[in-house]
C-alpha cells in the first residue's frame, strides 16, 4: 500500500515511542518510524473500514476501533488482527480510552458507552446507555468525559455508572491535557470553530481564541514542554 498524504485520515495513534500509525477513512493503517519522512502500508490489515482510533494499553496491547465493525487487537507476532467485539451491540466505536483503573471505554455512535473489565475481550454497557458519541476522555484523576454529538459533553466521577451535563453546546473536539484542563472545539456553522477551555471539570469555561477561526476543529494534541 501506498500512502501519499491524500488518503482521508481519520485517526492517529502511537505504537512505540518512535513508531506513529494513521488510521484512514477507507480502513488502512500506515506506519512511520522516521517522524513522517517515509510511511509502510499495513499489510495484516484490519478488515476494510474506517479507523477511528487507536489505543495503547497500560498492558501494550494495541487496539483499533473502527466505523461499524467493533474493536480489534494486534497480535503479539503482528502477523494479523483479532476482532474483540463481543458484547459491543453497536460497532460503530468513535474513540477509545484506558480508565486509571484499568478498564477500557468505547464510544460508539448511536448505542452510547460501553466499558470492559478484561482488555477488550468483552464489553459491557454503561449508565449511557444511548447517544451519538463522538469522544471519550479520560483525566489522570478518573474523571470520564464524553461528548454527545452536536449536545455538549457530560462527565461522570463513578467509572460511567451516572452522568452530569457540564456543557450545552455543538461540541466537535474534546482534550484533557497532562494538567487536566479540559480543552473543547465548538462550530456554530459549518466552517468556523471556537476553542474553550476549563480548569475545574467544566464549573466554567474560557474562550481561548480572539479571532475567528475559519476551519472545522475536531481534535487536539500537546507536546511533551
Amino acid at each position: 500500500m501506498d500512502f501519499s498524504g491524500n488518503q482521508a485520515i481519520n485517526s492517529i495513534g502511537i505504537q512505540t515511542s518512535n513508531k506513529l500509525l494513521v488510521g484512514t477513512l477507507s480502513g488502512d493503517i500506515f506506519r512511520t518510524s522516521d517522524f513522517g519522512i517515509t510511511w509502510d502500508g499495513w499489510e495484516a490489515a484490519v478488515p476494510s473500514t474506517g479507523i477511528t482510533s487507536f489505543l495503547k494499553t497500560n498492558e501494550g496491547k494495541l487496539l483499533v476501533g473502527t466505523d461499524g465493525k467493533g474493536v480489534y487487537y494486534l497480535k503479539a507476532d503482528e502477523s494479523g488482527w483479532m476482532e474483540i467485539s463481543k458484547g459491543l451491540s453497536n460497532q460503530i466505536v468513535t474513540s477509545l480510552t484506558q480508565h486509571t483503573n484499568g478498564n477500557i471505554f468505547a464510544s460508539t455512535f448511536g448505542g452510547g458507552l460501553f466499558v470492559s473489565t478484561n482488555e477488550g475481550t468483552s464489553w459491557e454497557t454503561t449508565g449511557q446507555k444511548t447517544g451519538q458519541l463522538r469522544k471519550v476522555a479520560v483525566t489522570k484523576d478518573g474523571l470520564l468525559y464524553i461528548v454527545e454529538n452536536n449536545v455538549g459533553i457530560l462527565s461522570s466521577t463513578d467509572f460511567g455508572i451516572s452522568w452530569s451535563r457540564i456543557l450545552t453546546a455543538p461540541v466537535r473536539g474534546l482534550f484533557i491535557s497532562k494538567h487536566g484542563y479540559v480543552f473543547t472545539s465548538l462550530g456554530y456553522t459549518d466552517t468556523t470553530s471556537s476553542i474553550y477551555f476549563s480548569k475545574n471539570n467544566g464549573v466554567s469555561w474560557v474562550k481561548s481564541n480572539t479571532q475567528t477561526i475559519t476551519s472545522v476543529i475536531s481534535s487536539f494534541a500537546e507536546d511533551s514542554l
